[in-house]
């Protein structure tokens, strides 16, 4: 192609390869070669690295219900972050512990909520939920955040998991960011950085509280942590060395607080994953 000097001028190596065949579908939409610089130099040229390269890894509890009992993941904690990622550009894989398909929660699909109905009614995007890596199989390097997403399963995965841990503390040593919401916040006390710290040491962190707990009424079959650290978020994550902060019940809650980000319920998903973008522009 003669115009190619032209075409990649001013254009990022890792983006030439996108340019170059956005040149080519825009000359056989039929316009010239000529306009067809112009209009890539308006969408390419000078494209920041952390706003065309960002990756999210967003994670799904592989556990689906305890005594008879559902507890999967809650589809607005996955659907609301999700789409605030995508309006800021960002690439989303989303994955599993366990890998293949996944239990959302029953009580969870409300499609009176417009995010949950677009989401959920578009087969392309409800299959990634039903055919997951497994998070163990993905690389860690790839991603400048990893989201944990809520959903009382977490409670029996996240928690224990190794590759919980590895992931998050690999994410963050690298300079990236770690969000979750709900329960999802106790993947949180899971993560021990290479000081030996645990990552919310010291730090503002929130999740499904106490009260919240009560409301749902499932105390009798949330696991057991070590050292007496308690069973539910609020207790876990302030055992951990977090500053639990909290909203009353049902009401928004976010902390972030050096590139560790949380959210208190499903109320609060949105404004987490708004917080993870505001986190992510920062690095």
């Amino acid at each position: 192609m003669g115009s190619s000097a032209s075409l990649l001028e001013g254009v990022r190596e890792d983006q030439r390869e996108a340019a170059t065949k956005r040149f080519d579908q825009l000359v056989q939409e039929g316009k010239t070669e000529e306009e067809a610089i112009v209009e890539l130099k308006k969408e390419f040229e000078g494209v920041p690295a952390d706003t065309a390269t960002v990756k999210v890894l967003m994670v799904l509890t592989s556990h689906g219900a305890c005594d008879g009992k559902d507890t999967g993941w809650y589809l607005p904690e996955l659907t609301h972050p999700y789409y605030k990622f995508k309006e800021a550009g960002y690439d989303m894989d989303i994955v599993s512990i366990k890998g293949g398909a996944t239990t959302v929660a029953p009580s969870s699909l409300d499609m009176n909520d417009a995010q949950n109905k677009s989401f959920w009614e578009d087969p392309a995007l409800k299959g990634l939920t039903e055919n997951t890596k497994t998070l163990g199989s993905c690389n860690p390097a790839d991603y400048k955040c990893i989201f944990y997403v809520g959903g009382f399963g977490t409670m029996f995965d996240f928690a224990f998991d190794e590759d919980v841990n590895k992931f998050g503390r690999t994410i963050y040593e690298a300079g990236g960011v770690v969000g979750a919401v709900c329960h999802g916040p106790i993947a949180l006390a899971n993560i021990t950085l290479s000081n030996g710290d645990c990552i919310i040491k010291g730090k503002d962190v929130t999740g499904f509280t106490n009260d919240e707990e009560d409301a749902i009424g499932l105390w009798d079959i949330l696991p057991e942590h070590p050292d007496s650290a308690g069973k539910s978020c609020e207790q876990v994550l302030g055992a951990k060395g977090g500053n639990f902060k909290k909203a009353d019940a049902w009401g928004v809650q976010v902390c972030s607080v050096d590139r560790v980000v949380s959210g208190q319920n499903p109320m609060s998903a949105g404004a987490t994953g708004e917080a993870v973008v505001a986190a992510i522009a920062a690095l």
